[in-house]
């Protein structure tokens, strides 16, 4: 939420405008009044992307009087931070950091110390975000999402013959991309709805929830059982002015919904890893006691018994991680002492298998699931940089 600050008077207003599930900082993107005191500057996210907006303001400030107003157009070229209005209030300036997070392939050896550093750039797109990249079941083809064309949207990298292909899928972004369990379709969500798409060419299907029922239903993560009649979700229901976040498995075939956990807290901010004998769920969850903390819960799907790891929560950036390719360890990549590590954590040992430096990488981004290949030989990495312009805004 947004407040103001009476410095002569030193009291705090009520919130101006609370920003609900984002992620967003105002102290990195800042924010500023016009000089006329009728509107208040911010970046927040529309749909998928971030701009800027103007919010119509009242009593110096204190009192929105109206709604947002989106000022910008960037469409995912950047992320816009700290406006600033010239002193006459017909100019803003502000800047804007273009993000470009490229994936490549490293060798993978646990009796190293290092992830190999031979590595393969697959994708180099300036200013694009490239992500959530897997392996299909048999190692031979790549997919990731990518907003090369200011949309994110699905490719497939056909790694024999090195070659690319788009799948124009739905209108919408898509994310938190799955293969099939037999490799031969893709799934993917988008607007907090379940689809299911053929590799190459054909029609594209919604799975869940149904939109007609108005259940108001948003599926914000999911996972395969051994095949595509059983799926894991995460997914939140509004009931009332609350929002249930909750885990559940779904039969297809009789169209049967089991609930598994029935309160997850932050449940868009939760995500789930089937293990590849499909016995074990690990969720990375929001820890409701200290909110900037994550950690990894391990649901088992035969005792139907949740075990918290004692894992170092601080320092597992932004919870990201998978399953190793024999089902035996989880793996994630940790942040501490300016080391970067991959630590492979034993389920059936209780403890830290093994722990790989990855520092040769500088900025890395992201560990994600499916990023070791299916023989455990290799993994796919994120490397990061970030650009900085100034854009302005005139009278109009």
């Amino acid at each position: 939420m947004i407040r103001s600050i009476d410095v002569e008077k030193a009291t705090v207003s009520l919130p101006i405008i609370e920003l609900k599930n984002r992620v967003i900082l105002w102290f990195r993107n800042g924010l500023t009044y016009s000089p006329d005191g009728n509107y208040l500057v911010y970046p927040d996210r529309i749909n998928e992307n971030v701009e800027l907006v103007a919010l119509p303001v009242e009593n110096y400030g204190t009192t929105a009087n109206g709604s947002p107003i989106q000022i910008t157009a960037l469409s995912g070229i950047g992320e816009p931070f700290w406006p600033c209005f010239d002193k006459n209030g017909k100019l803003l300036s502000y800047g804007v950091g273009l993000l470009n997070k490229d994936f490549y392939i490293a060798s993978l050896q646990l009796n190293e110390t290092h992830i190999g550093k031979s590595i393969l750039p697959i994708v180099t797109n300036k200013g694009r975000i490239d992500r959530d990249a897997i392996w299909s079941p048999d190692g031979k083809i790549i997919a990731f999402l990518s907003d090369k064309w200011s949309q994110t949207d699905i490719f497939v990298w056909n790694r024999k013959n090195n070659q690319f292909s788009k799948r124009e899928v739905t209108a919408k972004p898509e994310k938190n991309l799955k293969f099939s369990p037999d490799g031969s379709e893709l799934s993917y969500l988008s607007e907090g709805c379940l689809w299911k798409t053929p590799i190459l060419d054909g029609e594209n299907k919604k799975l869940y929830p149904d939109k007609n029922k108005k259940q108001e239903i948003t599926i914000h993560s999911f996972d395969w059982g051994f095949n595509t009649d059983t799926l894991y979700a995460v997914l939140s229901q509004r009931k009332g002015k609350n929002q249930c976040g909750y885990m559940i498995k779904i039969t297809f075939s009789n169209n049967e919904i089991d609930t598994l956990i029935s309160e997850i807290f932050h449940p868009q901010l939760t995500e789930i890893y089937c293990s590849p004998q499909k016995n074990i769920i690990a969720l990375r969850r929001l820890d409701q006691s200290s909110p900037e903390m994550m950690f990894i819960q391990l649901f088992d799907l035969v005792s139907k018994e949740i075990k918290n790891l004692p894992l170092y929560s601080a320092i597992i950036p932004n919870g990201e991680m998978s399953w190793s390719s024999d089902g035996k360890s989880i793996v994630f990549g940790t942040y501490e002492n300016d080391e970067s590590t991959l630590t492979f954590y034993s389920v059936s040992l209780g403890g830290i298998l093994k722990s790989l430096s990855i520092s040769s990488f500088e900025e890395i981004q992201a560990l994600r699931p499916g990023q070791i290949s299916p023989l455990g030989d290799e993994i796919i990495i994120y490397k990061g940089s970030r650009d900085t312009d100034i854009w302005m805004i005139g009278e109009q």
